[in-house]
């Protein structure tokens, strides 16, 4: 391009004089003496006439070729606005992002919008969420929740698009009978109160069949896909594992859950009754204080709890329409 714009200018201020210059470059030295030579006789006009009749024709030849050169390709100008439309063909015009942890059920999306939405740059929804820009690119119609808490979007979702990320009441109503036995929240509201809580569970080995359908089935709105952790005792080795442990992801929500269910005691935060209990527990929160306690082992069942309750739970779970 660089050199047919060159050529461009050099042809507007003088065509003959370049391809004369061409000419007598590419001709040898020879050629020009004897052009000169001829134009200083007068008399040797046929000469003179071949040399000029010569000149003209590969003048006509190069101009020629100039022009289909300069008609084939676009003007400087064309050039760059098609590169700057190939760029900016991709550029996302706005960026959505909801909160998905002011989600339930009939809530309005825009209660939901994150303040400042819908962004125009990568940038701008980065410094908002105080996350980096490439966190913002990697999530952004990725169908994927960022830091369990924000949806990022190309496009305004619908109520329908964003019940999908809605965490079923059920889950909760199980999390409520989990949390009046052993359940509880593991959160530091004091050293680490910026890293949302979660939920631990501990089971006896000799149910884990249940620990993976309450993992697998009942929480996986809230939890991982990674198997449950199993724990030995030590003077127990040769038996294999006594225990299996697993928790939910770390959710704003089981924060909130977090200032419901604990209290601060004499310095020390403890597991308390809520107030409002009436209202949380359900049929369901029943069936799961209806299963073993956590930490049984097989060696101290209690004889007013049997490890088959677990199935009566499950079928339970199953008859409300889980």
């Amino acid at each position: 391009m660089t050199f047919l714009f060159l050529i461009s200018i050099l042809v507007s201020f003088d065509i003959s004089g370049l391809i004369n210059f061409i000419y007598f470059n590419t001709s040898g030295y020879n050629t020009l003496f004897a052009f000169r030579t001829a134009s200083k006789n007068p008399k040797d006009t046929e000469l003179k006439i071949f040399f000029l009749g010569h000149f003209f024709l590969v003048e006509v030849k190069i101009t020629n070729y100039i022009s289909r050169a300069l008609r084939s390709a676009p003007p400087k100008s064309i050039w760059n606005k098609s590169v700057r439309a190939i760029h900016t063909h991709n550029k996302v015009p706005f960026i959505w992002v909801y909160d998905i942890t002011k989600l339930t059920p009939g809530s309005e999306i825009l209660n939901c919008l994150v303040k400042g939405a819908p962004f125009k740059t990568k940038t701008h929804c980065a410094s908002v969420l105080k996350t980096t820009r490439n966190s913002v690119r990697l999530y952004l119609d990725s169908n994927k929740i960022l830091n369990n808490k924000w949806i990022i979007s190309s496009f305004e979702l619908s109520n329908e698009q964003l019940s999908k990320f809605l965490i079923p009441s059920t889950v909760w109503e199980v999390i409520t009978g989990e949390l009046l036995g052993d359940g509880y929240i593991s959160y530091d509201p004091v050293n680490k109160p910026l890293i949302n809580g979660r939920i631990e569970f501990t089971f006896a080995a000799k149910i884990l069949y249940y620990v993976n359908y309450l993992k697998f089935n009942v929480l996986a709105p809230i939890c991982t896909s990674h198997e449950p952790t199993p724990w030995s005792n030590p003077k127990m080795e040769s038996k294999g594992p006594t225990q299996y442990w697993f928790s939910t992801k770390r959710l704003p929500v089981i924060t909130n859950l977090y200032q419901i269910w604990y209290k601060q005691i004499d310095g020390k935060y403890i597991k308390v009754l809520p107030l409002n209990i009436e209202e949380l527990l359900t049929p369901i929160g029943l069936a799961q204080i209806a299963t073993p306690p956590l930490t049984l082992s097989d060696s101290k069942a209690p004889t007013y709890i049997s490890n088959h309750q677990c199935p009566m739970a499950i079928k339970f779970h199953k008859w409300c329409k889980w």
